[in-house]
């Protein structure tokens, strides 16, 4: 339910003259939410930022229906500051609850400042470092344009009570 796409090139190049490459990016959002309400009748959310991370925070703020754009390093630290954990990507709930539980911290800006040491002994070097560079608006991930799919799932409910293996079966082999 979210794409991740680099237009910096294509913001680049059919930005007007007196245009700059943020009102670029701002008219490119609203020519795919436009779009895409067309062809979906649904609404969607757009964030434009520097980095994937960037993006997505600006993407959370722009919900429930609209644009938001975090395009500096400095922008995406300052607008982390203030929120929670979560915001951060890997961040989940047991992350979030050792943070809170050892360290007391419960904000993306006490996790920027919070000395590197604690944090390594705590969650690990490679992933402190990761998790306290994002908190810090850095984010050195790029885009991948294409991705092998890795596996697909499939989750189907049905108001059907299969009662033994051949009526699974039967069912599996009708799908």
């Amino acid at each position: 339910d979210e794409a991740v796409v680099d237009i910096s090139a294509f913001c680049q190049a059919n930005k007007n003259p007196d245009e700059s490459l943020r009102a670029s990016a701002e008219r490119v959002a609203e020519g795919i939410r436009k779009e895409f309400f067309e062809e979906t009748k649904c609404t969607c959310s757009v964030g434009i930022g520097i980095h994937p991370l960037s993006a997505r925070v600006a993407c959370g703020l722009a919900k429930p229906d609209g644009i938001h754009a975090v395009l500096t390093v400095e922008e995406t630290s300052t607008t982390l500051s203030s929120l929670d954990l979560e915001s951060i990507p890997t961040i989940g709930w047991s992350t979030k609850k050792a943070l809170q539980s050892f360290m007391g911290i419960t904000k993306c800006g006490e996790l920027a400042t919070a000395p590197r040491e604690k944090l390594e002994r705590l969650l690990g070097k490679k992933r402190a470092a990761t998790i306290q560079d994002f908190a810090r608006g850095l984010d050195t991930r790029t885009i991948v344009r294409f991705r092998t799919r890795a596996s697909v799932g499939l989750c189907v409910t049905w108001g059907v009570r299969l009662k033994d293996v051949t009526g699974v079966n039967t069912m599996m082999n009708n799908i």
